[in-house]
């Protein structure tokens, strides 16, 4: 059972965790809807790159094959996700089963957030908790400002992601609000 939405995380792994546990959810229980997947692990995926990964290169001894590692995941997951939302939203170049995609992109999500949880406890173990303090905020600001739908093109490619992340933040919450689609309203704290 995942964090409730109604109360804030006290810590970043908590708030990470919960967004790995929601994301799982959307994608493997019935009855929920795997589009809110896309949400949950775009606004992840892209807090984490900014916030959590240039700290765990610099705090970690093996931070850089780390970051390197879960930044090649994040890739496919984003590509994945691409793949989904672009399927259940009725793009006609896209064929083949919503399911196979689902299937795969839950696959990765637990190898990912297995990693990514050992990531933080490994940062959790080495800073100090002032720190740990700061980066949960950083991060929880950071997902609420994050784009919410997957762009392929920055995915692996922090610099172009940077570059991206405000453009893309402001774009994707305009087109939620035209498309309809709703998104939790705390997913960080």
């Amino acid at each position: 059972m995942c964090a409730p939405l109604d109360q804030a995380p006290p810590t970043l792994a908590d708030a990470i965790g919960r967004a790995h546990c929601w994301s799982e959810d959307a994608l493997t229980l019935p009855g929920r809807s795997v589009l809110s997947s896309v949400w949950w692990l775009s606004t992840h995926l892209t807090a984490t790159d900014r916030v959590v990964h240039p700290v765990a290169i610099e705090a970690l001894a093996d931070g850089r094959a780390i970051v390197a590692a879960q930044r090649r995941r994040a890739g496919e997951i984003v590509r994945l996700l691409w793949t989904l939302d672009h399927s259940i939203s009725g793009d006609a170049r896209l064929r083949g089963p919503v399911s196979v995609v689902v299937r795969r992109l839950a696959a990765l999500v637990r190898e990912h957030a297995e990693a990514e949880d050992r990531l933080v406890a490994a940062l959790e173990a080495t800073l100090p908790d002032a720190m740990l303090a700061l980066l949960h905020r950083r991060y929880t600001d950071t997902v609420r400002r994050a784009p919410t739908r997957p762009h392929p093109v920055t995915a692996g490619r922090p610099r172009l992601a940077a570059a991206a992340f405000r453009i893309g933040g402001v774009v994707d919450h305009v087109r939620d609000v035209v498309d309809g689609r709703g998104a939790p309203h705390r997913l960080a704290g």
